[in-house]
C-alpha cells in the first residue's frame, strides 16, 4: 500500500524524468500563434482563410518542418482550434502562410532569422549548421533576451537560451529569432542538455552568460538567504563547467554580497573556482555605460584556468560622451493615451510598441499629483529628467513619469534600459513591467560582449 508521501515521492520522480524543455502540441500552436501575431498581423489586410490552393503550400511546409502530425489544411484548423477553445484560426493561418512566404520556403528557408526555431527540428539542424565555425555562446536565465541582443548585436553566436518564464521566453523568441529557447527551469537543465540540444562537443562552446533572477538578493524583495532561486549560481557554474565553456560570465546586484549575514559573493567565486575557472567580481554603475540610470550592478567573470588570463572590468563603448538623461531617452515618444492599445503610430509613421499608459483610479492620479521628481514610494517613485534611479517595477508598475501623472509605459522604461525600439515585450500588459525591469541596460550588455570578444581575441592569438 502506497501512502501519501511515497505516492508524492513517485510523482516527484515521473517529474524529474520528463524533459523540461519539451512542450506539447497545442502549447507549441499557442506559442507559435503568440509570435506570428507579433510579427505578421499588422503587415497583412483583414480576410478569411486563404483559398486551399494557396494554403496547401505554404501552411502545410511549415506545419510538416515544425513537426506537427498534420496530414491537410482542414486537419490543421481542427487541432488548433481544439487547442484553442474557438480562437481565431483564421487570423493564425493567414499569418501561418505570411510566415511561409517570408522565411520557410521551400528553396531558401530564412532559418536563423526565424522566431520559430525553438519549434523546429528542421530550423534546429540549420541554424546549427550555420552557426559552425563561429564562437558560439548560451545564454542561461536569459529572461526577455536583452543580454543576448547585446551580444548578437557585437557579432557573437548565441545558439541556445534557458529561460523559465513562458512570456519572458516569447520575448525572448521574437527578439532573437534564430535562437533555440528551452522553456524550462534551470535546475532540470544538464550540461549533457546543453550539449546536445547545440550540437556541440565538449569544449566547443565559447562563453555561457547568465542573469539568475535578483529579487532573493534585492533590497527591493524579501531578501531571505535560504530562497531556492538563490542557488542558481551553481547551475551556471556546473553547466559552464560541464560543457567546458572558456568563458562564463553572471549579472546580478551588489546586495548579493551579504544577504541577512551570508555572504553569497564569496560562495559564487568559490563556486566558480572549483570548477577551474579563475574568476573576479566587478561592480559597475550601468550610467558609466551610457544608460540614463544610476543602476549598480554586480559582474562575476570566469576564465578556465587553463587560460592562463585574468579577468578585467569592461569598458563603456564610448567614454568622451557625457552619460544620458532620462529626458534624452524619451525625447520624440508621444504622448500615451492611457489604457491605450499597445502599439501607436510615431511621428514618422513607424509602429512603436509597448507604449501603452496604464489606466489610474482618481485616487491613484490624485496621490501622483503629490509626488515630487526623486521623491515617492517604491511602486510610485516619480523620476526626474536627470539620471534615473534603478528601474524598478514594484507590485508590477512602473515608475511615475517626470512631469505627467501617470506610471511611465513599457516603452519608455525600455527606452531609459537604452532597448532599441524595436526591442519588444509580449504577454499580457500587467506582466511586461516586470520584464523590462529585468533586463540588462542594453549598453551595458555591449560593453560585457565586447570585453568577451577581447578574452576570445587573445585566446585566438595564443
Amino acid at each position: 500500500m502506497y501512502t501519501r508521501g511515497m505516492v508524492r515521492a513517485k510523482r516527484a520522480g515521473e517529474r524529474r524524468k520528463q524533459p523540461a524543455f519539451k512542450l506539447d502540441v497545442g502549447s507549441a500552436l499557442q506559442r507559435c500563434d503568440e509570435l506570428l501575431a507579433a510579427i505578421y498581423t499588422e503587415q497583412t489586410a483583414s480576410g478569411g482563410l486563404p483559398a486551399d490552393d494557396e494554403r496547401s503550400d505554404g501552411v502545410l511546409r511549415v506545419f510538416g518542418r515544425l513537426g506537427f502530425p498534420l496530414g491537410d489544411a482542414d486537419g490543421a484548423v481542427a487541432l488548433y482550434r481544439a487547442h484553442r477553445h474557438g480562437g481565431d484560426a483564421t487570423r493564425f493561418f493567414r499569418n501561418l502562410e505570411g510566415h511561409a512566404e517570408v522565411r520557410c520556403r521551400a528553396s531558401n528557408p530564412e532559418c536563423d532569422s526565424c522566431s520559430l526555431v525553438s519549434f523546429c527540428a528542421f530550423g534546429t539542424k540549420e541554424i546549427l549548421r550555420l552557426a559552425s565555425g563561429n564562437p558560439l555562446v548560451v545564454d542561461l536565465c536569459s529572461g526577455a533576451g536583452s543580454l543576448s541582443a547585446a551580444f548578437r548585436r557585437e557579432g557573437l553566436r548565441v545558439i541556445l537560451a534557458v529561460e523559465k518564464e513562458r512570456h519572458a521566453a516569447q520575448s525572448y523568441r521574437l527578439n532573437n529569432p534564430g535562437v533555440q529557447v528551452i522553456e524550462a527551469d534551470m535546475r532540470r537543465i544538464t550540461s549533457r542538455n546543453v550539449l546536445t540540444m547545440t550540437g556541440c562537443r565538449k569544449g566547443e562552446l565559447s562563453a555561457v552568460i547568465s542573469g539568475p533572477p535578483c529579487q532573493g538578493f534585492s533590497a527591493a524583495g524579501h531578501r531571505r538567504p535560504t530562497a531556492r532561486q538563490n542557488f542558481l549560481y551553481r547551475c551556471v557554474a556546473k553547466i559552464a563547467a560541464g560543457v567546458g565553456a572558456a568563458i562564463v560570465v553572471m549579472e546580478n546586484v551588489p546586495g548579493l554580497r551579504l544577504v541577512n549575514g551570508v555572504r553569497f559573493e564569496s560562495r559564487i567565486l568559490a563556486s566558480f573556482r572549483a570548477l577551474g575557472y579563475r574568476a573576479t567580481s566587478f561592480e559597475v554603475n550601468s550610467s558609466d555605460f551610457g544608460v540614463p540610470q544610476h543602476r549598480r550592478r554586480l559582474l562575476f567573470v570566469g576564465l578556465q584556468d587553463r587560460l592562463g588570463l585574468d579577468p578585467v572590468a569592461p569598458s563603456p563603448i564610448d567614454s568622451t560622451r557625457d552619460a544620458p538623461t532620462v529626458a534624452d531617452a524619451l525625447r520624440g515618444l508621444p504622448s500615451p493615451k492611457a489604457g491605450g492599445r499597445e502599439c501607436q503610430p510615431m511621428i514618422k509613421g513607424e509602429v512603436l510598441h509597448n507604449h501603452r499608459a496604464m489606466e489610474h483610479s482618481e485616487s491613484v492620479v490624485t496621490k501622483i499629483r503629490g509626488i515630487l521628481p526623486g521623491q515617492g514610494p517604491l511602486s510610485y517613485r516619480r523620476l526626474t529628467w536627470g539620471t534615473a534611479r534603478t528601474i524598478v517595477a514594484g507590485h508590477r508598475a512602473m515608475p511615475v513619469h517626470p512631469s505627467e501623472h501617470r506610471t511611465i509605459t513599457v516603452r519608455e522604461a525600455a527606452r531609459i534600459q537604452t532597448l532599441p525600439d524595436q526591442f519588444r515585450f509580449l504577454g499580457p500588459h500587467s506582466e511586461q513591467p516586470l520584464q523590462v525591469a529585468n533586463v540588462v541596460p542594453f549598453q551595458l550588455g555591449r560593453s560585457i560582449a565586447r570585453t568577451v570578444i577581447g578574452y576570445l581575441r587573445r585566446l585566438r592569438d595564443t
